[in-house]
């Protein structure tokens, strides 16, 4: 039988070809311009520490925040640090303004949208800068997720779909380029991509026991246009849950090595044991090992598992036994390393209830999405103390995704629509939660996943 994503949506309250290759497959979060220390601030210290960096020869891409080169400065954004990235921030940890990473690239925030009731949906693009956005309506799958890997955007259209979409966002009308099936002769349910190489990736399936990995090449449309030759190979991954199905989520690669986040619910949509991350060795497609976890449910990530790269830790989240037991869950850290857990941070009791979503800001400053007895908001939370430091946003109604720009703009997608809010996607700028955005920005329909693009 399918099953269905257990997802926050039941809480109400250029394809330029694969030559041009940029492998995403390292999700890594928590980088932040202007924070080379990585606690998720931008404070005078960071500026002294680039100094620091710029006397000794070191370099370190938050800290290279110089702007573009121009006439007047033709050495900007060079790929090294001097006194002019302390400088600039010095001059921000002083003030709230944002500053851009030489190395940054994030121009669009590409999104997908579903109405109120997932019976319709659609796609969006939205300038960083101006908020101007077009949209496409009627476009993908009813439950659909947004991905932007090897440089192109890729619509994981989920349940009863089934399907991976590739967007062109460079044109005004948002064509689909390809669109290729994952049916498999069943309802998968798929969830995660991850485009590894030009000739390999790997997309979880929620419904099955069975990884699929696939010949990204395909998604070009010049090559298979049937697409009779995306899945190359299957993982079997049914041991990790007594029933076969150990819904799988969310992935990340990180030196050689593909994490897989299991829920194991089982009978559906029961939680039965702790969750886990099976482990499996890119090279040969075999399965090395798993890392057991102590909190259950884990599925508060929409982009790929949380990985920081500068601590070198996986973050791993979710909410537990949703509705019916708000304390358990929360947030826990993995050593991708020695294969275990390091523990949990904090659990849905310190955070007041279940958490759907979470990004990180740093090592030691997280924000994520609770939903509580009788609201769902979007928290900061203090990583090290494992509690909530403020609320930026409450509301009654779903808020379906989260996601960081690196020069520190937390964006919101808000489906709240009543008569004193409209839909839209929601700004906060981190070094003080101020919402930047006086309305919500529409994009066509009501937001549900986003992603950034250059």
């Amino acid at each position: 039988m399918t099953r269905p994503r257990h997802h926050a949506a039941s809480v109400r309250l250029v394809f330029g070809g694969v030559a041009l290759w940029l492998s995403l497959a390292t999700h890594a979060d928590g980088a932040l311009c202007g924070d080379p220390s990585g606690d998720g601030f931008v404070r005078a210290s960071d500026a002294l520490g680039t100094l620091r960096a710029a006397v000794d020869g070191g370099y370190d891409r938050r800290a290279d925040v110089r702007p573009e080169p121009s006439d007047d400065n033709p050495e900007a954004g060079d790929g090294k640090l001097t006194a002019s990235d302390a400088l600039a921030i010095l001059k921000v940890a002083v003030s709230d303004e944002l500053l851009d990473c030489a190395g940054a690239n994030q121009r669009r925030t590409v999104v997908s949208t579903a109405a109120y009731d997932y019976t319709s949906a659609g796609i969006a693009v939205v300038d960083i800068d101006s908020h101007q956005a077009h949209w496409r309506g009627g476009s993908v799958g009813d439950d659909s997720v947004i991905r932007w890997q090897s440089d192109q955007a890729v619509v994981i259209n989920r349940e009863g779909s089934n399907s991976l979409q590739v967007i062109d966002v460079d044109q005004p009308g948002l064509p689909t380029v390809k669109e290729c099936s994952v049916w498999d002769d069943f309802d998968p349910n798929p969830q995660d991509l991850v485009l590894l190489s030009p000739t390999k990736g790997y997309v979880t399936l929620y419904g099955s026991g069975k990884l699929l990995v696939i010949d990204p090449a395909i998604l070009d449309p010049a090559v298979d246009p049937a697409c009779d030759s995306l899945i190359v190979k299957r993982i079997d991954l049914g041991a990790f849950d007594g029933d076969g199905v150990p819904e799988m989520d969310q992935m990340v690669v990180i030196d050689g090595r593909l994490f897989v986040s299991l829920q194991r619910l089982n009978p559906y949509p029961q939680v039965h044991a702790p969750g886990k991350l099976a482990v499996i060795d890119t090279s040969t497609d075999t399965i090395i090992g798993s890392v057991d976890l102590t909190i259950s449910n884990p599925f508060a990530a929409t982009k790929g598992l949380v990985y920081d790269e500068f601590e070198k830790r996986i973050y791993v989240a979710g909410p537990g036994t949703h509705a019916t037991d708000l304390s358990d869950g929360g947030i826990e850290v993995v050593n991708p390393q020695t294969l275990q857990s390091e523990g949990v941070l904090a659990t849905g009791a310190e955070l007041g209830g279940d958490l759907f979503d979470f990004v990180l800001a740093g090592s030691k400053r997280a924000y994520g999405v609770v939903a509580g007895q009788s609201a769902n908001s979007v928290v900061e939370i203090d990583l090290e103390a494992g509690a909530v430091e403020q609320v930026l946003l409450s509301s009654t109604e779903l808020i379906s995704d989260i996601e960081l720009t690196e020069r520190g703009e937390l964006w919101v997608a808000s489906r709240e629509d009543t008569d004193e809010i409209n839909p839209g996607l929601r700004i906060f700028r981190i070094s003080d939660n101020s919402e930047l955005t006086p309305a919500p920005i529409p994009v066509g329909s009501l937001p549900f996943t986003l992603t950034f693009a250059p």
